[in-house]
């Protein structure tokens, strides 16, 4: 509960120096999830137990190749970024795209949308290719 309320003291005076500087702040509805979350890792941060984890890039198998995309987000403005880059599986880099999302609802529409640009550029890519994103595997053939 302590981190909660410092979290959100916190929080609340940032928005207050936006205002102060005339920058537009989120609204209460969106600022209560904002500091809801960031007590949330706050807490799953500092565990005694707690552990960084690291994820490494992993090569497709076969003869596929590996298409990994990714989405930025900004909740002041709603909008984004998406980029997808395509790799054969000694690492070596294919193609590459990105997209500006000049009106995206949230982090996970921005992230969905990613991966949508990077199956709609696919077409362009060779048969086959494995597209990751986040902790889910979709294996496009053809």
């Amino acid at each position: 509960m302590a981190e909660l309320v410092a979290v959100a003291c916190w929080y609340l005076w940032w928005e207050r120096r936006q205002i102060s500087r005339n920058i537009q702040v989120q609204s209460p509805e969106r600022s209560a999830i904002a500091i809801k979350v960031l007590s949330s890792n706050f807490r799953s941060a500092t565990v005694p137990n707690a552990r960084v984890r690291k994820e490494r890039w992993a090569p497709p198998t076969g003869d596929r190749v590996k298409t990994n995309v990714d989405a930025s987000f900004d909740p002041d403005f709603l909008r984004g970024t998406t980029g997808a880059v395509i790799r054969d599986k000694k690492g070596k880099f294919i193609a590459a795209c990105n997209a500006r999302l000049d009106m995206v609802q949230d982090v996970l529409s921005a992230e969905a949308l990613a991966l949508k640009h990077g199956l709609l550029a696919r077409r362009s890519w060779p048969a086959g290719v494995a597209v990751r994103h986040c902790r889910w595997w979709i294996s496009v053939a053809g």
